[in-house]
């Protein structure tokens, strides 16, 4: 065999001629590929943009913009736009953790029997309420209860009612909230200060300064005792997570300040409604 049919030889660890490396040739040709780089997804979003406001531009963060649209549309009462706000709220813990709001007031239900609290409320004042203010309350509800109400309670099994030493929890509220420095604004800032702006306001022919979480709530409150189902279970769906632990097994009834006992019967009924509870809504204890 000749020295050229050696070199000719294909076989174990020996690919034929042509396709094997060339001296002073690379084997890559075309050269390695560049690196392909990822999108900067958060970059993207806090890029600010330009926005005309007051007739002068100026930037503004995507999220602001984002929020206030959403804000406009939920004023002009567009439910899903409200529910929206409420969970970038509750998501970046703009919420306040308080039990009060100012002009609503926010009365427990699964504490103690709903006619009993309305009657705390008229003739006391708003919760919380002291051992003696529910010893007052539980007699005085006690001598109007009717024989429905009581079979209803026994079922209930309300703490106010067979507690003689009930009192009401109140949330913290006191904790210093942690503001951002100075320059960029996180996502998070943006959205406490949105819920946290405060907007000039008649309500009932009053003037008021309410924060944009208040202000929600009243449009919310307004379209939930016009007889609204979803308005109603959305400022339910709202207040549950913080309220919850209140008192009790919370359990809320949402009413402005100003409230009536019509207004109070009214939100029974959407309460029953939307909750297709059988026991009907008696009128609360003079």
């Amino acid at each position: 065999m000749t020295t050229n049919d050696d070199d000719e030889a294909v076989g174990y660890r020996r690919p034929p001629r042509h396709s094997q490396f060339q001296k002073g040739r690379s084997g890559n040709p075309l050269g390695r590929p560049r690196k392909r780089r990822s999108a900067d997804l958060a970059a993207i979003l806090d890029t600010p943009v330009s926005v005309t406001r007051g007739g002068r531009p100026v930037d503004m963060h995507q999220k602001e913009l984002e929020l206030r649209q959403f804000l406009k549309k939920g004023l002009a009462g567009h439910l899903p736009s409200i529910a929206y706000l409420f969970e970038e709220f509750e998501k970046y813990g703009a919420l306040p953790a308080s039990k009060r709001i100012d002009g609503l007031v926010l009365l427990p239900s699964n504490d103690m029997p709903e006619e009993m609290a309305m009657w705390l409320f008229l003739n006391v004042g708003r919760p919380p309420w002291s051992p003696r203010d529910v010893t007052r309350g539980r007699t005085e509800y006690l001598k109007h209860r009717s024989e429905e109400d009581r079979r209803w309670d026994e079922h209930m099994k309300y703490p106010a009612l067979e507690d003689p030493g009930y009192r009401m929890a109140v949330p913290d509220d006191t904790a210093p909230r942690r503001r951002p420095k100075k320059g960029h604004r996180t996502i998070k800032a943006v959205v406490q200060d949105i819920a946290e702006e405060r907007h000039s306001t008649t309500i009932d022919g009053q003037a008021c300064d309410l924060t944009t979480v208040e202000l929600l709530v009243h449009a919310l409150n307004r379209r939930r005792l016009a007889g609204e189902v979803r308005a109603a279970r959305l400022l339910n769906k709202i207040y549950r997570p913080y309220l919850d632990t209140g008192a009790g097994v919370g359990g809320y009834i949402v009413l402005p300040e100003t409230a009536t006992p019509e207004m109070y019967v009214r939100s029974i009924e959407l309460r029953n409604q939307e909750n297709d509870q059988p026991r009907s809504s008696a009128a609360p204890v003079k």
